[in-house]
């Protein structure tokens, strides 16, 4: 029962959720190349608790401590490290690096180098964020802000952080030097910082727990198909993916192209159970009087998506609720498709608000309608079952509420728009 493993590109399927790639460790004492820690190298670690603990039989409760040492002298000055490719390209060319340094590393910067010399392929590394899903996945963080004058959006990786990169080449290099450590930590510098550049979305469980996320920027300076240097191949997670699909049928994480109307992004999902789901869009980053649409081709429904919008869907045993065909975004529909999509639509007046406050809902076919309104703790401050509806308006009096922010959530049917109120 191997508990570490290293990443070799040679014999790596980056399509399979199950990546052959992943060599374990079988002897500390070997010889050969699979048996030895390279330099540079990152690798993947089991902690099951104390030596020997979870491999006998049953189950295992109460998990001891451990603790893993490391000895030898401590790297500096400028380091090189060579990557690999194997011979079939795309599903070999992933690389997992660690940071040679003990310290913080700037490796958005390091990266965006390497891109500009024509080392890695792709416009963005992997961190692997057990969070996601049910046994987490590797996510894809941009290293570029993209576009015709690209720049470097900097990174701290912590000492005894890996990460993962495609490589241009069979040899290609990533330079680490001194000037890439970091000295001051700060937010600027966050992996998990937010990116409003992207129209964002995510995908939860029916519990709000983050499965998968997907950014889509829309750029002039992009193309429908996959752009080294402005798109992230996305790196098949183990239980669940959502994903776009560029032109020649890559799936992508992150995915650049114009933003042009009555045009289509087809995007796929698939996932290894049945189970409830939700789409929210987290950010809204579209050109000026343009809008984009989520269209569910398997319920043939479709919700204009705006700041919180959320879509709930599942997936089934039926095979058609997932798979490359299940949605897809509508830039600008024409106007007989804006006619027969299921909008929802919500407006507030007055916001701000002092005494009272209309909030006013239109739909394209009656559905049960709610609204939950909370303070910024979550605490529910007003909830109303409005029913079966297709339009309305509901008058909430503010006058017993303290000033401050204030969530406005109303639900028709599978449809969800969060607003932000302000009570003066």
């Amino acid at each position: 029962a191997p508990s570490s493993y290293r990443y070799n590109p040679y014999s790596g399927n980056s399509s399979m959720a199950y990546d052959p790639g992943w060599s374990p460790f079988t002897s500390a004492y070997g010889a050969g190349d699979t048996n030895k820690l390279q330099s540079f190298e990152g690798i993947r670690v089991y902690y099951r608790g104390s030596k020997g603990q979870g491999l006998g039989f049953g189950p295992y409760t109460v998990i001891s401590s451990t603790v893993i040492k490391m000895t030898g002298a401590l790297n500096q000055g400028d380091k090189v490290v060579t990557m690999s490719k194997g011979s079939t390209g795309l599903h070999q060319d992933y690389n997992m690096v660690g940071n040679p340094y003990a310290s913080p590393v700037d490796i958005g910067t390091i990266l965006f180098n390497a891109a500009q010399a024509d080392q890695i392929t792709g416009a963005s590394f992997y961190i692997w964020n057990p969070f996601l899903g049910v046994a987490g996945q590797f996510q894809s963080i941009p290293y570029s802000t993209g576009g015709s004058t690209p720049v470097a959006i900097p990174y701290y990786i912590q000492a005894n952080d890996a990460f993962q990169v495609r490589a241009m080449n069979d040899s290609s290099i990533l330079n680490f030097s001194e000037n890439n450590k970091g000295q001051t930590i700060s937010s600027a510098y966050s992996l998990m910082k937010a990116h409003t550049e992207y129209l964002t979305l995510n995908v939860y469980d029916a519990n709000y727990h983050m499965f998968d996320m997907l950014n889509i920027r829309f750029d002039d300076a992009a193309t429908e198909q996959e752009d080294r240097k402005m798109d992230a191949a996305k790196r098949n997670g183990p239980d669940f993916n959502f994903y776009s699909i560029s032109a020649e049928g890559q799936a992508l994480a992150i995915d650049a192209r114009p933003y042009q109307a009555e045009k289509a992004i087809k995007l796929g999902v698939n996932c290894s159970f049945a189970m409830d789901f939700i789409i929210r869009a987290e950010n809204l980053a579209i050109p000026a009087g343009g809008k984009v649409y989520l269209h569910d081709n398997f319920l043939n429904s479709e919700v204009m998506l705006e700041q919180g919008t959320e879509y709930k869907f599942a997936v089934t045993e039926d095979k058609k609720s997932q798979g490359n065909s299940r949605f897809e975004l509508r830039m600008d529909p024409s106007a007989a498709t804006q006619t027969a999509a299921k909008v929802l639509d919500v407006n507030m007046v007055p916001n701000p608000a002092t005494d009272e406050v209309n909030i006013a809902f239109t739909n394209a076919k009656a559905e049960v309608v709610t609204l939950n309104v909370t303070d910024i703790s979550g605490i529910s401050v007003f909830n109303k079952n409005l029913g079966l509806q297709t339009s309305g308006t509901v008058n909430i009096p503010l006058k017993n509420m303290a000033s401050g922010l204030y969530i406005v959530e109303l639900t028709s049917g599978s449809q969800k728009i969060t607003k932000k109120l302000v009570k003066e």
